[in-house]
């Protein structure tokens, strides 16, 4: 039952750890400057917000790669990893900080679209 949990614990570890690496690797590609920042022992990632809105969109949504895990590893191995990569679709939507600084990305590039 320990080994259970703490498979459990790890698995939701390593998928918190992956999120923000991707946040962090697409941020530094585009040379953003991100940062590390802990807030209650939970890791987040700040850049350097340049008003690029497809800068802040591929930031933004870096982690719904995620997605694609669920097909790769094994059926029968990372149950509770799996679902939290599923779950990265959960935060394209606007009441997480993600979804919101995708959903205003795709507005501000809308907007600038219409004007053209």
């Amino acid at each position: 039952m320990l080994n259970l949990i703490l498979e459990i614990i790890v698995e939701i570890i390593i998928s918190i750890l992956l999120h923000e690496s991707l946040h962090y690797l697409i941020a530094r590609m585009l040379k953003l400057n991100p940062q590390v920042k802990m807030h209650n022992l939970i890791p987040s990632i700040t850049y350097k917000n340049t008003h690029e809105d497809i800068k802040n969109l591929l930031v933004g949504a870096a982690p719904l790669l995620m997605v694609t895990l669920i097909f790769i590893l094994p059926n029968n191995k990372w149950f509770v990893f799996k679902v939290m990569c599923f779950c990265q679709i959960f935060n394209i939507l606007p009441i997480c900080a993600d979804g919101e600084v995708i959903l205003l990305s795709i507005i501000n590039l809308l907007k600038k679209h219409e004007k053209k």
